[in-house]
């Protein structure tokens, strides 16, 4: 039995010597999808069916397509946003005042345990 991700995402297999706009492919990844579309239903002589409102009775169906993701071994270049942001002036003063909040806690802690 094939193990399969809960969503339809199978084992990836290896590229090979497959490429694509000229760089070579590390890993392929094939995905099963299913994806639902409406149709309104139609009675016997093809009319659509009205409900109460007068809006169309619609029947969802799904489609199973499968899809294949191509994965790249790229070279990371410049900074992530991630990046930006936990090395930013703002960020590492908010870290310092939550280290100096924990210490004043466990001080806290610490003199009434003694008491």
């Amino acid at each position: 039995m094939k193990r399969t991700h809960p969503i339809g995402y199978s084992p990836s297999r290896s590229g090979g010597s497959h490429r694509r706009y000229g760089v070579p492919v590390a890993r392929k990844q094939t995905i099963k999808v299913r994806k639902p579309y409406q149709l309104a239903r139609r009675d016997k002589e093809g009319k659509v069916i009205l409900d109460a409102d007068g809006k169309p009775v619609m029947d969802t169906y799904y489609a199973c397509y499968t899809k294949t993701i191509y994965h790249y071994d790229h070279v990371k270049k410049g900074r992530t946003l991630a990046d930006m942001v936990y090395e930013s002036p703002s960020f590492l003063a908010y870290v310092e005042r939550q280290l100096k909040k924990r210490e004043e806690a466990e001080a806290r802690k610490k003199e009434e345990a003694k008491q």
